[in-house]
């Protein structure tokens, strides 16, 4: 039987967005066990605060990580759960008895993991949601964002991919725009924190920025002692010029990056195609957004730059629309959307940033303005001063900066979410299963 998201929905009207409620009247995930692989990495963690929040009890939740790992107990609200092993990649038997008994599965590991272990959890009757590239251009596989495309998971796929997390972040804010007035183009540069690429890349940003204030400190107090010029040799040395400015070749020898992160901007250090010049990060927003948004020839042009910043990716987007809207219009437009929140002062200088993306669920959007075009002689050269009306000029072009934590809507956030999905698809299932047994049952005492 398939189940309609519209009929879902239908069924949560009236309760508070941030606690879904299934057919019963309870929080859906509060009675669905779940498995977590990789649950002591940066998006494992985040998972298991969402799920709690979300009433999961701790009982409930199957803890997974790596074997170094087992034993150790975690905060989860305000209980503890123990860290599990993985059993062999090679144990078939032990990795489907692992994941029985949970009727779905959040992968926050690499994608080695989810190829080992996924089909197993499958096999064991799991829906796994899986947060790496593994499966995420596989044939068959939905990629989804609930904002986006919820109708994905109306034939209730098995394995469900989680997508790229700078990805999930443009296309929250920009599929409203794209439903109202298409998209014809999309160029976007991004603005990536370390913590993109793990735990360790935090850690070393952290170990990197303290070294390299902890030198400057110290050439500060010898530059205030007289005579002390000879000490300006030894700051170079330690990679540190004598006017306290980092040197060429700084002790901050990065393990994680190929360039020093603190104080430094960087092109995202993915591999490079020699041919193409685009990196892995920029071919994976091209694809990813194409079959999302199921237009194989869509025209986006990312630029993908790495930035000294613990946590939540921004953008610069400059969006070339298929019908004409207005400044208004586009901000209205997105002032309404789910998972949005428009930041846009002008008058304040108020946008959005990293640190107020940081730790919120909503992707933000600010800096709305239309682009004067190129065949628009009226805005080819920009006014000295621009009146209300302007903002009332319609025009096919407009720029946005747009910024989301990608530890939560990035990857944790939208993968709890289509755990809910699945808990109430599942939940209707139950009660549509138990009312016809019913229907059954009273039909054959009255025959």
């Amino acid at each position: 039987m398939s189940l309609s998201l519209d009929a879902i929905a239908r069924c949560s009207e009236g309760h508070d967005a941030e606690q879904p409620v299934d057919a019963c009247g309870e929080r859906p995930l509060a009675r669905c066990p779940i498995a977590v692989v990789g649950a002591t990495g940066a998006v494992g963690r985040e998972v298991l605060t969402l799920l709690a929040r979300e009433g999961v009890p701790a009982s409930s939740v199957r803890a997974f990580a790596s074997e170094r790992s087992a034993g150790q107990r975690r905060a989860f609200g305000d209980a503890k759960i123990e860290i599990e092993a993985l059993p062999p990649a090679t144990d078939g038997g032990a990795i489907r008895r692992a994941f029985e008994g949970c009727p779905i599965s959040i992968f926050a590991a690499d994608g080695a993991t989810a190829g080992a272990y996924a089909p197993g959890a499958i096999e064991a009757g799991s829906v796994v949601i899986d947060n790496s590239s593994r499966y995420r251009l596989e044939a068959g596989v939905p990629l989804v964002v609930p904002e986006v495309n919820a109708e994905e998971l109306n034939r209730g796929p098995r394995l469900i991919a989680n997508p790229n997390c700078i990805v999930i972040i443009l296309l929250t804010a920009l599929t409203p725009l794209r439903r109202a007035f298409g998209v014809r183009r999309v160029i976007a540069s991004t603005y990536q924190a370390v913590s993109g690429a793990g735990q360790a890349a935090m850690d070393e940003l952290a170990w990197q920025a303290e070294r390299t204030l902890h030198q400057r400190r110290e050439v500060d107090s010898r530059d205030n002692i007289p005579g002390n010029e000879q000490h300006a040799g030894l700051a170079a040395e330690d990679g540190v010029n004598a006017g306290g400015a980092l040197a060429t070749h700084s002790p901050r020898t990065p393990r994680v990056f190929r360039e020093p992160c603190a104080f430094n901007v960087f092109s995202h250090d993915s591999a490079l195609d020699l041919l193409t010049g685009r990196n892995v990060e920029e071919e994976k927003i091209i694809a990813e957004s194409r079959k999302i948004w199921r237009e194989e020839r869509l025209a986006i042009h990312p630029t993908c730059i790495r930035v000294p910043v613990f946590r939540s990716h921004a953008a610069s987007v400059f969006l070339e629309l298929d019908r004409d809207a207005s400044e208004g219009e586009v901000r209205a437009l997105l002032s309404r959307a789910p998972g949005v929140r428009v930041i846009d002062d002008r008058a304040g200088n108020d946008f959005p940033t990293a640190l107020k993306a940081a730790n919120q669920n909503d992707v933000l959007v600010g800096r709305i303005r239309a682009e004067p075009e190129a065949s628009d002689d009226a805005h080819r050269a920009e006014p000295a001063s621009r009146t209300t009306t302007d903002r009332d000029h319609r025009s096919r072009s407009f720029s946005l900066f747009i910024a989301g934590d990608q530890l939560l809507k990035g990857a944790a956030w939208n993968a709890v979410q289509i755990a809910q999905a699945v808990a109430k698809q599942r939940a209707l299932r139950e009660n549509i299963s138990t009312g016809e047994q019913r229907t059954l049952s009273a039909a054959a005492l009255a025959g």
